[in-house]
This record gives structure tokens, sequence and C-alpha cells, in this order.
């Protein structure tokens, strides 16, 4: 659903991607209005000077109003390349996108559906639309879903230049809704068995492709939670105001209707790839023709005295919140243990709801949060932020152990000797691949993650992995690689969907992910387990910089804070294989404007496919993945 230009048919395929209705109502829930009202984003620091096109809407305009359509008439004066929102009813969210490309003017929803954010405010790649929260990608052609962590799509609506105006009209009815494309529904007669474990975005993601493809055979999701998929994203940047039935990505009886049978409470225990079935702890054997592992991970929990303690939690599913938050509630110390992105994300969210009504205490071996991902001068910066609001650090140690009594946590032990008062532990060590139930049927890495192709096709020819458990090879690096994040989920979801109806895809993305705390956002692209140096650019007092992550004279990744879509474009320009070298950022050779430029340049002139298909970056991935294959 990602991808762009593969083969006319897959293309067609992959723009017609069901929407997930209720991620609407996100952008109504109160803890989303609080992340993005809240300095506005901070977006507005350097975004109109750096997205380099006009966002204004226009006042020289006629509105018609009946009691079906929105009409608008605005001057057909637009530039090529350049966007504006319109604001065609009589509230100022109601608003649509018109866009100049190639000569043609089109008109497409205005709101992004992950949180509602305007996306007069992203950026344009030619024909694209780029949301600058957190990457969700759209064509302004016809409103398909390119990218990020949707699934959903935006409408468009007819727009006629005529006498030097633009004629706009716009069904109320559809205004600001998400776009409802075709999917196949069930046929009886094909008896094709389809099987889907893990229900989580990868999963969800994989079985919506598979209709939109036009596969009309069975497809089974089993999951181990009690709930329809969802987007967990939220879970621990507002542990408090998380409400399942917003977050779900469709209800049961949408799937139902479309022939996807989602069994939830069910655990499955083996699969027996030469029979081809899995076995659920109930003993039932599932029969299928193709698999789809997409299990997600489990928290790690440390093998210490006392980590079993009533009290000691981890954080993973929507049933961890309700015993979770009455734990919060009721403590008067918390210690968490791992300065990872849950652990700091879950920390800010319960301090900043509870206020001075709880201490936390973070415990890490590294010297500063996110050492190894982002570097010790932006992980420095990340803790004082946490630490001017409160929160409290006990960094270079490690866990001894868990001080109990009948069963509840009162201490945690530091290697260094030290103790810490706790009424409630939480762990935020990591995940692990959830794979165990796979045994040795198919090839794994050193960490139990599934390795697969480019088409994330596994060991086996009819069993396929994607999102936290699979590791592929990346082809920005040739390094075999495993993303825990759910963009990555959602496109290797619907690219291995792909792939098991035998559309050959590469899995060919720039990994994108978002951390959130203390009314700011972090952005971070590209894909960087080691790296010779970090370049700063900007003030990291301020929290306004980009961080460029260098291997080999190469920018292998980038972070940035209050910089506008910096690592959209950044995101983009690895897709097109445009990014200028470790020197040339150092050195100022190569500034921001230049690589918007180069990615511009690459648009117009290159008649091909793009992204991850396009001329350039397509022989690049098949050279480094043969390489990548090796390791």
């Amino acid at each position: 659903m990602f991808a762009r230009g593969i083969t006319k048919a897959t293309q067609l395929t992959l723009r017609n991607t069901k929407q997930f209705s209720t991620m609407a109502g996100f952008s109504g829930l109160k803890s989303y209005s609080q992340f993005f009202t809240k300095s506005n984003m901070n977006l507005k620091i350097g975004l109109l000077g750096l997205i380099g096109v006009g966002i204004a809407g226009y006042s020289t305009s006629q509105s018609y109003h009946s009691d079906e359509y929105y009409e608008k008439v605005i001057p057909a004066n637009l530039q090529e390349g350049q966007k504006i929102d319109v604001q065609v009813g009589p509230k100022e969210e109601d608003s649509v996108l018109v866009a100049k490309v190639d000569g043609k003017y089109y008109c497409v929803s205005n709101k992004c559906p992950h949180f509602g954010f305007s996306l007069s405010k992203g950026v344009m790649f030619y024909d694209k639309v780029v949301c600058p929260l957190h990457n969700a990608a759209f064509s302004v052609k016809d409103g398909a879903a390119e990218g990020g962590p949707v699934v959903n799509g935006l409408e468009n609506f007819e727009i006629v230049e005529k006498d030097g105006n633009l004629h706009i009209k716009v069904p109320k009815a559809k205004l600001n809704v998400p776009k409802p494309f075709d999917m196949v529904k069930r046929d009886p007669n094909d008896k094709r068995k389809f099987v889907i474990v893990g229900g989580g975005p990868a999963g969800i993601s994989a079985a919506e492709t598979l209709r939109q493809s036009g596969y009309t055979g069975q497809i089974t999701i089993l999951s181990k939670e009690k709930f329809i998929p969802y987007d967990r994203t939220i879970l621990s940047k507002a542990l408090f105001f998380a409400d399942i039935n917003k977050l779900q990505y469709r209800s049961k009886e949408f799937l139902e209707s479309y022939g996807i049978e989602v069994v939830n409470e069910v655990e499955v225990t083996e699969i027996d790839t030469e029979r081809h079935f899995v076995q659920t702890k109930n003993q039932d054997h599932i029969h299928f023709d193709k698999l789809l592992l997409a299990t997600g991970g489990s928290p790690n929990r440390i093998p210490v005295e006392g980590v079993n303690s009533k009290n000691v939690f981890t954080l993973r599913e929507f049933s961890d919140l309700e015993s979770l938050k009455n734990n919060f509630q009721s403590s008067k110390k918390v210690v968490v243990i791992g300065a990872s992105f849950i652990g700091l994300e879950t920390a800010a969210s319960v301090k900043d709801f509870l206020k001075d009504k709880v201490d936390i205490t973070v415990v890490d071996q590294s010297k500063v949060p996110y050492q190894r991902v982002l570097g010790s001068e932006v992980g420095a910066a990340i803790k004082k932020l946490h630490a001017d609001n409160g929160i409290k650090f006990n960094l270079g140690v490690g866990i001894k152990s868990i001080e109990s009594q009948n069963g509840v946590a009162k201490r945690v032990v530091l290697s260094d000797g030290t103790s810490l008062e706790a009424d409630m532990v939480l762990i935020g060590a990591g995940v692990s691949p959830n794979t165990r139930f796979v045994g040795e049927k198919l090839e794994k890495d050193n960490y139990g993650a599934l390795k697969t192709d480019v088409f994330l096709q596994t060991s086996h020819p009819d069993v396929f992995a994607a999102g936290d458990i699979a590791n592929y090879p990346y082809h920005y690096t040739g390094q075999r690689a495993r993303f825990e994040h759910i963009n990555s989920s959602i496109y290797q979801g619907s690219i291995a969907a792909l792939n098991m109806v035998g559309q050959k895809t590469p899995c060919g993305e720039i990994p994108f992910f978002w951390t959130r705390f203390w009314n700011k956002s972090l952005h971070y692209t590209g894909y960087a387990p080691n790296y010779d140096e970090v370049h700063i650019q900007g003030s990291l007092d301020k929290l306004e910089f980009v961080a460029w992550y260098i291997k080999n004279d190469r920018v292998v990744a980038v972070s940035a804070m209050n910089k506008g879509p910096v690592a959209m474009v950044v995101n983009e320009a690895m897709k097109q294989n445009v990014m200028p070298s470790g020197t040339e950022i150092k050195n100022n050779i190569v500034k921001y404007e230049d690589i918007q430029k180069r990615i511009a340049d690459r648009g117009r002139n290159c008649k091909c496919s793009r992204g991850a298909n396009c001329c350039s970056a397509r022989k690049l991935q098949q050279n480094q993945a043969s390489q990548s294959a090796k390791i």
C-alpha cells in the first residue's frame, strides 16, 4: 500500500488502501489535543522557510453552500509544486488542501487521518504531501496513503479550473472523513487459507492489503490480545488518556463484512511447516496455505531476584494500563528500570499527570538516556529536559535485586550497593521477538528474530514475517536489520501480503520513528546501529537541533527536534538516494535547501518508479541486498 509504480497492477492495488475509519477520531481525544496545542507542536520554528511553499489560504474567494455541498471559488494562481489550505465551511478546520502538480490542480482532505494535523503545514515532494508529525504521506492526486503510521488515505474532491479561477466542490458528508477504499470480499469458492499470527499493525495491514490485492480466500488473524488490532503508540505517551475505542483500527463487524476473521485471546504454541498448520494452546490445529508471522515483541524482564513481585510491571498492551494507572496513582515512589523510549515516555506521561504526587527515578546502565541510538550529546540534552521536569536519574549502574516483602517490592538494590525505595517498579528494558513458538522450524538470528529475504519470505517459501520479529536485508546500508516501529510494521505487513499473493515487491523502506514527552517531539529516520561520529547543527541547549549520524562518510540516520520537517526531508532523500556525504554536511557544502532541490529534481526528471524502486535506488538496493544476504 505504500509503494509507487512497481507494476501498474500493483500500484493500483497499493492505492486501494482501505482506511481505518475510527482513527479519524484521534484528534478529538483530550490527550491527543493536549499533545498538539501546547507550543503549537513547535513546528512554527523555521517551518515556513524549511518547507519552501505557501500554506496560507486565499482571502479573495467566493463561497456557496447548499444542504449537501460546500462550494468555493478561488483564483487559479498557484505556483508549480505549491499547496494551500482553503477553508470551505464555516469553521476554521473545515478546510481542504489544494495543490498544483505538473500544471494541474488537485484537491484532497487537509487533515491527516492519524492525529488530525493540518497537512498544509507539511512538506511536498512532487505529488506527495507528508505530515510533519509522524511522516504519514499521501498522494495529492488521489489521496492514497503512501507511508507512515496510517493505512488511511485522504478523500479527493472535485476541482475545476475555469476562467482563471478554481471551482471547488466538497460533499459535506466527506469533509475531514477518512476515505473508504474498496476491498474485495470473501468468495466461498476460493479455498485458499491465509493465516496471520499477530493482531498488531503488521497483521491488520497485511489482512487489508490482501483484500485490496484481489485475494478472496480465507483470512484468519490469531491474536493473544482480547482487543481488535489497535495503535499502541499512545499507551506510553498518554497513559492516563488512552481509550481503546479510539485506538482500534477497525470494528470487528467491519472486518467480518470483508471476510477477515479475528480470533482473540488465542495463543499459537507451535507451527508445522511441513503439514502446514499452526497449533494453539488449546490444541486446535489451524491449516494454512500461506502464513504470516507478525507476533511483535515481549517486554524483557531482567533476571534478578524479586522481578516477579506483584508491583513490578511492564507496559506493552492496552490490558496493562488499568493496573498500571491504579498503581501509579497510589504510589509515592516509582522506580523505572531502563532509560528506553517506553521507560522515559511513561515516566514523563505519569509525572506530567500526577505532578508532585509521585517521585520517579529512572535507572539505567548507560551514562545518558538513548546513548547507543542517539549518541551522548543528544542523550544528555534529553536527560536535562526530563530532569528539569522533575524526573530523577541514577545512571551508569545495573540492578542487583528487587527486595520484596510478602511478594510486594519495597526496594531496588543497585549494582553499586545503594538502593532505592519503591512502591512500584516499571521495567522498560526493551523487547524480544515473540518467536519461541517457532522452535527450530525457521531460521533465526542471534536474538530470535526470523531471518527473511527482501520479500519478507522466511526460510520456508510459504511462511512470511513482518514487524518486530522480521530481520531482513536493509537496502540502504546492506546490513540485516529489524525495526520496532509502527511505521515499519504497517509497511512490512503490506509488503508481506503482496508477496504472499505472488506480487513480488521488495521491502524498500527507510525507517522513521518518533518519541514525545514534555510537549516536545524528537523525530528519527534511518538506521545507525553504529556510527563514526554525530554532527550537531543547531542548539542542544534549546532543543532545536539536527543530529547527523555518519558512518564511512555517509549519512545513515538523522534525529531532529524543533526543526520542522527535516527528518521527513532526509527520509525522502534517502529513499531517492540523493543524500549528500558526511563531509558535505559537516562543511556546509550541501545545505538543507540543496537536499530539497535534489529531491525535487529527482521527482521531475526520474521517469521510472520512485522511492525504493527508483532507478538509482533500485541499483543500490540490489547491490547491497545481495551483499547483505551473506551477513
